[in-house]
């Protein structure tokens, strides 16, 4: 069965947020398109769309209780489902080294650290898992306290019990035995002051993208060195080690990179294509096709390079399906067959409005024959004047600010400079 990609038939329950993007992205969303020439040169001067807001689609999980089932429901279906990749490795960091060594020798001891850091993390089984596998790989959280925290992705972080504990017992034994023949441990005392889980999630589609379980210890040793180098007898260390196992999760799919492609009438594009398999994965286990809704506007081959055939105002949907591990996976984009824009012209170079005041912008995409020739209207700052979709600006504020005229396809822009007058 075709894997359903739309927003509602995400478990809203366990969904976090959609990131809404500024309001240039959403107008452009819109119409179907998105303006990539953030800060591009118009006109006269350089313009920044405002910083991104974050805006919820559904609640998050609030109580505890509900975060914790939250993600453990993760965690399970990331290594239980089959249809994940996981890549696992632990990596040490030793930090805040005191010790009554002088300082040519605590220097000595700190530029070796780095080895001794290398030559740990070597000596940890770094745990994986390949499609169409299961196991369980990751322990079930069980906290007292678990935080969601949100910016480009959402992150739940709980404080943990040590699942590791054999293991990072086992690996200190090791590094221990590495020095055998240059000292001796006569005592020491490991005390664990951190354990935590982080599970990153991808805030569109509710699915882990990584797991990471961060431990640190803070050692003190008592040591009798040997050997050559026996004269510097017994001393003392104490430093604390980090231990850090991050899992990066894969999920089988397939995912085209472009929403739109826009051709002229001898144009031909490949589609950006990101295709979520084992990369050893034999022939025989997977297929990958590609179809065009109507192949005499344009046609995809079997490398998915589109190419058109005749113009037209109609769109044609290209699909790829991914066929893998008894599942199907799909995407598709929009294609247009059309006589492309080649510039966008503004017919008012600059205003000046009294605050309250209105004025009607225009503009007209170029070449008279260009099949679209749909205008977003933008403004970068609100607070000195707004732009409808009509080009109506009205002056909101004292100040000076570029209103924008883009095209839907293409996004070539033009810009009108308006300045605001009349405040206290």
């Amino acid at each position: 069965m075709a894997e359903n990609k739309g927003i509602n038939a995400l478990p809203m329950k366990y969904k976090i947020a959609l990131l809404a993007l500024c309001p240039l992205l959403i107008i452009a969303l819109c119409s179907g398109t998105i303006i990539l020439y953030a800060g591009t040169l118009v006109e006269e001067g350089v313009y920044t769309p405002p910083a991104e807001q974050v805006a919820y689609l559904s609640e998050a999980p609030e109580s505890n209780e509900d975060r914790l089932t939250a993600a453990n429901k993760l965690l399970a279906t990331a290594q239980q489902c089959g249809e994940t990749q996981i890549t696992g490795n632990t990596s040490v960091d030793l930090h805040d080294l005191t010790s009554d060594l002088n300082e040519a020798q605590t220097n000595l001891l700190l530029f070796a650290s780095g080895s001794i850091e290398s030559g740990m993390a070597g000596m940890t089984e770094n745990k994986s898992l390949t499609y169409g596998e299961t196991a369980d790989l990751f322990p079930a959280l069980a906290s007292d306290k678990i935080d969601l925290t949100q910016d480009t992705v959402f992150t739940y972080t709980a404080e943990i019990e040590n699942p590791f504990t054999h293991e990072d017992g086992t690996l200190i034994a090791k590094t221990e035995e590495t020095f055998a023949t240059v000292l001796t441990v006569d005592k020491k005392e490991i005390t664990l002051t951190e354990s935590k889980a982080d599970l990153t999630l991808d805030p569109v589609t509710d699915r882990l993208q990584n797991v990471t379980y961060t431990r640190t210890y803070h050692m003190d040793y008592t040591v009798t060195f040997i050997g050559d180098l026996s004269a510097l007898g017994t001393k003392t260390l104490a430093f604390d080690c980090t231990l850090t196992s991050r899992y990066d999760i894969a999920w089988a799919g397939i995912t085209i990179g472009q929403s739109r492609i826009s051709l002229d009438k001898t144009g031909y594009q490949a589609l950006n294509l990101t295709v979520n398999k084992a990369a050893d994965a034999p022939a025989d286990s997977y297929s990958l096709t590609f179809v065009s809704s109507d192949e005499s506007i344009a046609t995809v081959d079997e490398q998915g390079v589109v190419e058109a055939v005749a113009l037209s105002d109609k769109k044609v949907t290209v699909t790829a399906t991914l066929e893998y591990l008894g599942k199907t996976y799909t995407d598709s984009c929009e294609v247009l067959v059309i006589i492309q824009p080649e510039s966008v012209k503004m017919h008012s170079k600059a205003q000046t409005l009294q605050i309250g005041e209105t004025t009607q912008l225009s503009a007209s995409v170029e070449p008279e024959k260009a099949s679209i020739k749909t205008i977003i209207w933008y403004s970068p700052d609100e607070s000195v004047a707004t732009v409808d979709e009509n080009g109506v600006v009205t002056a909101v504020g004292e100040g000076k600010v570029q209103i924008i005229a883009v095209s839907e396809i293409g996004t070539y822009m033009a810009g009108c400079n308006i300045t605001v007058e009349g405040g206290a």
